[in-house]
């Protein structure tokens, strides 16, 4: 058989592999007052952590840490242990850490071991803050050659096909989305609501920390304030006297007020709330959870989006002729495009 298919694997710590370097200070204002062209990254997991740009002699006489070069930083709160991949120097702030490589780095290297790195998100996730020390100590298993160093090789090979797959898929997909003429979706007949009208119900559930939950795979979802994988951290057995959170509702954190539709019930972590559209089909909460995400860029987790907040809110939504949502618009709707992502599927399947 060949390499590709027949990896040996070893065990490394992080620390093995990469310097972990604290970040220190940028702010949003200090890049409105020094724009420039670094990269400055934080705990963010949107554009791999990038909140802007800013200038390097600043950051030289302020002393914040900036790579060597192309590296991997990782949120140290808030979104902890997510890894990003930065392609050239980068200053990084004091919510995120540079892992600065030991090794040759090379963008398919560095994109190898952040798929790895990022398996030890679990560990962290809105529990314990990434600290250098306990970062450089958690163990990861790479592929090694037989005399158990990085295979180095395998990496390079493994990443260069998984790229080259994903172009040819996307390039697929672009040939279907022509060639289906996905109707596009009408803008001109919309309408504003204010959320607290349209749905009254946005419920503050029963919480389990995540500390204190027992994981197994035959569990119930357990929902976090994620932006990733429907907020789903883990699966996790229900608590005796615990009502999980209903299925059929529309979740969000209040520190990333990120929205996803839960198909099932589930079990919800610290500031997860759900607005209750169980009258609702599964395409038309799919509809509303693009729609309630326009409104999510104004908070964090300096301010978050709570319940009373979101009940003032406004959002704008298909009308009817009567001026009233249109929800067999945006149930059809979402059913098109899921007709033609399942064609992109097929076409992948037989690539």
């Amino acid at each position: 058989m060949s390499k590709m298919n027949t990896p040996q694997w070893g065990e490394y710590t992080v620390g093995d592999l990469f310097e972990i370097i604290s970040g220190k200070g940028i702010t949003k204002n200090e890049i409105y007052s020094h724009p420039g062209s670094l990269p400055a990254i934080q705990s963010g997991e949107d554009n791999y952590g990038c909140i802007g740009y800013i200038d390097q002699d600043y950051c030289i006489e302020k002393k914040y840490s900036i790579s060597k070069g192309a590296c991997l930083t990782v949120a140290r709160s808030g979104s902890s242990g997510y890894v990003g991949y930065q392609s050239k120097q980068c200053a990084v702030g004091d919510s995120a850490k540079i892992l600065e490589p030991k090794f040759k780095a090379s963008k398919a290297r560095l994109l190898f071991l952040r798929a790895i790195l990022n398996q030890l998100k679990s560990k962290f996730a809105y529990t314990d803050k990434v600290t250098n020390e306990n970062y450089a100590e958690s163990i990861i298993r790479i592929p090694v050659t037989e005399n158990g160093e990085p295979d180095w090789e395998f990496m390079e090979e493994y990443t260069a096909k998984k790229i080259s797959t994903y172009t040819s898929n996307i390039q697929i997909f672009a040939t279907i989305a022509r060639s289906e003429k996905i109707e596009k979706i009408n803008v001109d007949k919309w309408g504003k609501f204010v959320i607290g009208e349209l749905f009254p119900k946005i419920i503050k559930p029963d919480v389990i920390h995540a500390k204190s939950v027992s994981e197994n795979d035959g569990g119930l979802a357990y929902v976090v304030r994620s932006k990733f994988n429907n907020g789903i951290k883990c699966k996790v057995s229900p608590k005796p006297c615990y009502k999980p959170s209903p299925a059929g509702t529309i979740s969000f954190g209040a520190e990333n007020a990120t929205f996803f539709y839960q198909p099932q019930e589930y079990i919800s972590g610290r500031d997860i709330y759900y607005i209750d559209t169980r009258h609702l089909s599964k395409e038309v909460c799919l509809f509303l959870t693009t729609c309630l995400q326009t409104i999510a860029k104004q908070y964090s987790y300096n301010n978050g989006l709570f319940p009373d907040l979101l009940k003032k809110e406004t959002i704008w939504l298909p009308i009817t002729a009567e001026g009233k949502p249109d929800w067999n618009y945006m149930e059809n709707t979402i059913r098109n495009i899921m007709y033609n992502y399942e064609q992109y599927i097929k076409a992948i399947n037989y690539a």
